[in-house]
């Protein structure tokens, strides 16, 4: 069998990118983004100095303020001693508005922030603008930065403290695992940090049970998987696949809308995996685990993966689409799943693993039947490919695109010169496409199984038993039952004045727009909620999760008025009733352009010359469409010419 150690490449796993101020991966997030895709060696190098190691970036913490005036000074001190002054200018044009992004990996929008703001590492994906009064109270008792962690286990995020001796010169007692992807690393003899896994560094050992170490006495499972893959992506573990449904998803929702595709994915795999789970697992009723995020080829959540490794050995992870991890919002791919198979050394990427850390995290791939020993829990092997220009019926995808065509338009819901994606959030038309991607399979592997023969089988991970490796009986003098519960985090439907509020309808009124990738599975008929439960997970921080029963209209006004006092004039057109709360707040970064600045003369002159000769750069504007709607069209292909409009004109 051909072994995922044995080829290069780099496995990549969706993060949502953080959006401006709104937003703010997810994952986590998750992260971050979940995916079932695997893709050719890409960005890493850029994460690398001349010498070949990696350079990190250390949270940062306020330490001294020295003038909140029209200039700000601010000293950092990183954990590893060293101190930077940044001085932020206020009122300057071209930094970032308060609470939106000001730094992060691949970021490329301003690095300052306006007024008294300064720019602040949430994390290394992150940065956001906040007042030094925020940063100096959120760091009064603690000496690493802190963040939102829903994390059950209550494990660290990255660089926060988890050994050694604190400020006070206490000795540090708390947690000391840290989220996927991340060791807790000693940096000096007083100070111990969650630092990211490299190779030759400190890693989790695997030591199994007793029990871990014989076979289970759980069910085999034997179902196709799927994945979307570029031309030179061979990897057979730590990646996550998905089934029929869950691999369609993806690819609507994350790489047939982007012109190239994604990542470059040219085909879909078929695999067909046996799994068995292991006996701790299964003795809670479980045959699949939580389904982890795999980022070139490295566990990264969500939270830790090392413990629970430790506890269920190399499980086979699964999430039903709509549930946890993500996404979390309604999908129209019935019975969507996506799987995780783990593989040798997980807690590194491809290009960290090593030869110590592949022996000490054995992963759960063996050959031939599964046993449910926590090192041998499936097995994989190919079933076959079909093209995406196969299934779109496109002969020439690089002549397809040259001509102008797009293979589907998010905004528009609908391809230009190609149907297949038609239709993103209607279930019979996505049924039908899997249909026809099945038929294609059959037509092409006619002896092997067709999809409809070798079903997914039921994702039956229950977040409560797998968290907490216990489960809740209930006993009276008549009866006894066992009762499963799952705990839901607290949720909040955001209320109009709060500054989620502001971030959900900026998303809604412009960053769907603007960056459409920042919002997988989601479009312009989407719901209030379903945006809001997208900017929660990319920023916790800023939105809470929306209430289940949320489903606040997506029209950009509020609940319409309680009556119209008269009815106006037979020859003036009535004004249209509007249907939400009292008007929206504006978003914060939103700016309506005024005559004389650069923006304004941008707009005008789209709105009187651009739409004539370049009709097409303005995708369903027209010469009667309102300001606001080029501004915004302006923003989405000059970010930095224009900012976004506030308010309807």
């Amino acid at each position: 069998m051909l072994h995922a150690l044995q080829k290069r490449g780099v496995v990549l796993e969706h993060r949502v990118p953080l959006p401006s101020d709104p937003e703010a991966e997810l994952d986590n997030s998750t992260p971050d983004s979940e995916s079932v895709e695997k893709v050719e060696e890409s960005t890493d190098d850029a994460t690398e100095s001349s010498t070949g190691n990696k350079t990190e970036t250390p949270s940062k913490v306020v330490d001294v303020v020295d003038n909140v005036t029209d200039n700000v000074t601010v000293t950092t001190n990183s954990t590893a001693n060293t101190s930077t002054n940044e001085t932020v200018k206020k009122d300057d044009k071209d930094c970032a508005e308060p609470f939106l992004q000001c730094g992060g990996e691949s970021w490329k929008g301003p690095t300052c922030c306006k007024g008294t703001y300064v720019c602040h590492e949430v994390n290394a994906y992150f940065s956001l603008c906040k007042t030094v009064e925020e940063l100096v109270r959120e760091n009064t008792t603690t000496t690493t930065t802190t963040t939102t962690n829903a994390d059950p286990q209550h494990c660290l995020n990255p660089y926060q403290q988890c050994g050694g001796i604190r400020t006070d010169g206490v000795a540090y007692v708390g947690e000391s695992c840290c989220h996927g992807g991340y060791y807790c690393t000693e940096v000096n003899t007083n100070w111990m940090q969650c630092d990211p896994t490299k190779s030759g560094g400190p890693h989790f050992v695997y030591k199994p049970t007793e029990e871990l170490k014989e076979p289970s006495k759980a069910p085999l499972f034997t179902y196709y998987v799927y994945r979307a893959e570029s031309e030179n992506s061979d990897y057979i573990d730590n990646v996550n696949v998905g089934n029929l449904a869950g691999t369609m998803w993806y690819l609507h929702n994350e790489v047939v809308w982007m012109t190239p595709r994604k990542f470059n994915i040219t085909r879909l795999q078929r695999f067909k995996v046996s799994s068995r789970a292991t006996q701790p697992l299964y003795n809670l009723g479980m045959n699949f685990g939580v389904r982890y995020a795999y980022d070139a080829a490295q566990c990264t959540g969500p939270w830790n993966c090392d413990i629970n490794y430790g506890r269920y050995g190399y499980f086979v992870g699964c999430n039903n689409l709509g549930e946890f991890p993500f996404p979390t919002y309604k999908i129209y791919y019935e019975g969507a799943k996506w799987y995780t198979l783990p593989g040798p050394c997980p807690a590194n990427t491809w290009k960290e693993k090593d030869a110590a850390c592949i022996k000490d995290q054995p992963g759960g791939l063996c050959e031939g039947t599964p046993t449910g020993a926590g090192d041998c829990t499936f097995n994989i092997e190919h079933a076959g490919e079909i093209s995406i220009d196969e299934i779109e019926g496109i002969k020439n995808y690089a002549q397809f695109i040259n001509e102008g065509y797009e293979e589907f338009n998010k905004t528009d819901d609908k391809g230009i010169g190609l149907d297949f994606w038609n239709k993103m959030n209607d279930t019979e038309a996505n049924n039908e496409r899997m249909a026809k991607v099945d038929k294609l399979f059959k037509e092409k592997f006619p002896d092997l199984p067709s999809d409809a023969d070798l079903p997914s089988p039921t994702c039956d991970f229950k977040f409560q038993e797998f968290y907490t490796g216990t489960t809740t009986t209930t006993t009276t003098t008549t009866t006894t039952t066992t009762t499963t519960t799952t705990l839901a985090p607290p949720c909040t439907d955001a209320a109009a004045g709060d500054r989620c509020f502001s971030a959900v309808r900026w998303a809604m009124q412009h960053g769907i727009h603007a960056h459409p990738e920042w919002y997988p599975g989601l479009s312009t008929h989407s719901t209030f909620a379903d945006f809001q439960a997208q900017v929660h997970r990319a920023t916790p921080d800023v939105c809470p999760v929306p209430c289940p029963s949320s489903s606040k209209p997506v029209a950009p006004a509020a609940p319409a008025a309680p009556a119209t006092p008269a009815s106006p004039a037979p020859e003036e057109p009535a004004a249209p009733v509007t249907t939400a709360a009292p008007a929206p707040v504006a978003p914060a970064g939103c700016h309506d352009a005024h005559p004389g600045e650069s923006c304004y003369s941008a707009v005008r002159w789209a709105m009187r010359d651009g739409i004539r000769e370049h009709p097409h750069w303005y995708p369903g504007l027209s010469s009667t469409s309102s300001f606001a709607d080029f501004q915004a069209q302006v923003h989405k292909a000059t970010p930095r010419k224009c900012p976004p409009p506030c308010t309807a004109r």
